[in-house]
């Protein structure tokens, strides 16, 4: 049996994107004066809990020493040879042929890439457009801060019209943005409606960061080409970061991934423009996490010597075959936690929470709680009631962008929850915290 947690008397919020500024500063306000011993703990968190490896951290090390003693720092422009050999890894990973050093523009990070990709699309006349629910806080920031609108959000297989949606004009053109696979839920892939679709749309952003948590298999891969390749990169792009699979959010490094000639000129002017050129540890730290990729999908088994750069930089001290026998360890052992994880959130928590089979992929999973007519007061004074009664933080669905009739049309009387599940040690501790929480909630709102 599902619990339903009921709330009453609460005033309709206005219908306008949330982003995090409500959410977030409330966040602020609650953790004011509390010591940092005494916060609660947040099994929420985005962030990757997997202990550092010693060989990938030995690894990161490699690539600081060799960008010094190199001499890059020193200079403005990458060495060309580290674009080409991501390229070449990237043609064998997504199973295609036609990508070279042009196509691929470095960034600090997706949050940067997609600042600069909706300026793009303001520029192209692209001024509105679909994003998954839940969303990261930089969709909506990258989207709304350009002057485009979001006139949609969407699920699996439905959309909500944000209550922004302007008349379409004839020759306007629009976006649709996707996340393979989805980073907060955990879902391999949520497909929209087929209004909203990539044929419906002129521009498509495909945006990925959990590759080496794929607990069902070599899923993630398979739908990531698939969705990748369906525009053949034209009018499209594929954004990739290391920050969630290696662990490393601190080092803002990612790339954009795109055939479209217009897009290219404009991101590589605009990026020269930014900061002349993305620093060379951010560089040839996207060449070492595509060769993680490659490892960690068998590829680099099959094409031996793969990013001979790699080699110039002394990374694998013990030589490659000892580097990838633990590199393929270390993701191994990080999906057998997650699929462990989600286990005991079934075992332990299954009566309460609903589509927990929806998991495919990523270190974050988000259950829905049946939640009588759930509101951004009241789902933000329920954390608040976890964080008192249980010390526990968990982020409801409002802290993930979204209005909050977007969110009653796409998952309707229910809140969603995200759950960390990279926690190493005493997950099961900070469940039954959480259940705590969830049994004194519903006297707490009677």
């Amino acid at each position: 049996m599902v619990k339903t947690l009921s709330t009453s008397g609460q005033a309709e919020a206005p219908n306008r994107p949330f982003c995090v500024e409500y959410y977030w500063e409330n966040w602020r306000q609650c953790m004011a004066g509390v010591k940092r011993e005494d916060r609660p703990h947040l099994l929420s968190s985005g962030v990757s809990q997997f202990s550092q490896s010693p060989v990938l951290n030995e690894a990161a090390m490699g690539l600081l020493r060799y960008s010094i003693s190199s001499g890059q720092l020193s200079r403005y422009h990458l060495n060309d040879r580290c674009a080409a050999q991501i390229a070449e890894i990237l043609c064998l990973y997504l199973e295609r042929d036609d990508l070279t050093a042009e196509n691929i523009v470095y960034c600090y990070g997706s949050t940067d890439a997609l600042d600069m990709l909706f300026e793009y699309c303001r520029m192209e006349g692209i001024r509105q457009g679909a994003i998954p629910l839940a969303s990261y806080y930089g969709y909506e920031l990258a989207i709304l801060g350009n002057g485009l609108h979001i006139d949609h959000y969407y699920g699996e297989g439905v959309a909500s019209s944000s209550g922004q949606v302007r008349e379409k004009k004839p020759k306007e053109r629009r976006f649709l943005l996707r996340n393979v696979p989805e980073g907060i839920s955990g879902a391999q892939n949520i497909e929209p409606p087929s209004h909203l679709s990539d044929t419906e749309c002129d521009f498509v952003i495909v945006d990925t960061t959990c590759q080496t948590m794929d607990v069902a298999g070599a899923r993630t891969r398979t739908e990531l080409r698939k969705v990748a390749n369906e525009r053949d990169l034209i009018n499209s792009c594929l954004l990739m970061t290391l920050s969630k699979d290696l662990g490393l959010p601190g080092l803002r490094s990612g790339i954009v991934i795109t055939r479209d000639q217009k897009l290219l000129s404009f991101l590589k002017k605009r990026v020269e423009q930014r900061y002349v050129q993305v620093g060379p540890l951010s560089c040839y730290a996207m060449l070492f996490y595509a060769y993680c990729l490659a490892v960690e999908s068998g590829v680099a088994k099959e094409h031996a010597g793969l990013a001979p750069l790699l080699d110039e930089m002394a990374l694998f001290e013990s030589g490659r075959p000892i580097f990838e026998r633990e590199a393929t360890e270390i993701f191994a052992r990080q999906r057998e936690v997650i699929r462990t994880n989600f286990v005991t959130l079934q075992d332990k928590l299954t009566d309460i929470f609903e589509n927990l089979e929806a998991f495919r992929s990523g270190f974050t999973c988000f259950p829905n709680l049946r939640f009588l007519s759930p509101t951004p007061e009241r789902t933000l004074a329920f954390s608040k009631h976890l964080s008192e009664r249980s010390k526990v933080w968990v982020n409801t669905m409002h802290a993930f962008g979204g209005t909050q009739r977007a969110w009653q049309e796409i998952y309707p009387e229910r809140i969603g929850l995200r759950i960390n599940l990279s926690w190493e040690n005493n997950f099961a501790d900070y469940l039954s915290r959480l259940r705590q929480g969830l049994d004194s909630w519903s006297d707490a709102s009677s």
